[in-house]
């Protein structure tokens, strides 16, 4: 989050007018809200997905879904 804030910083004090600074840190918080390293919506219904999302994210390893069930690691490992 540290990492976003400043280059949502960086957007606000960049050169452009300041609507224009507006809806582009508008436009790029929207995009930062799906990355599930941000902020996520955690349902039993989008774990699967959700957890395939945070390892190709580099969020989580391989490792961390160790503590997870064979039937949940399997799901994952199909997606991966």
């Amino acid at each position: 989050m540290e990492r976003l804030n400043l280059e949502y910083i960086r957007i606000l004090n960049g050169p452009g007018n300041p609507s224009e600074k507006f809806w582009a840190l508008d436009k790029r918080i929207r995009q930062d809200k799906r990355h599930p390293g941000v902020c996520t919506e955690l349902t039993k219904q989008n774990m699967i997905p959700t957890i395939v999302r945070l390892l190709r994210d580099d969020v989580i390893v391989e490792a961390d879904v160790s503590v997870f069930s064979d039937a949940i690691r399997e799901a994952v490992a199909v997606f991966l």
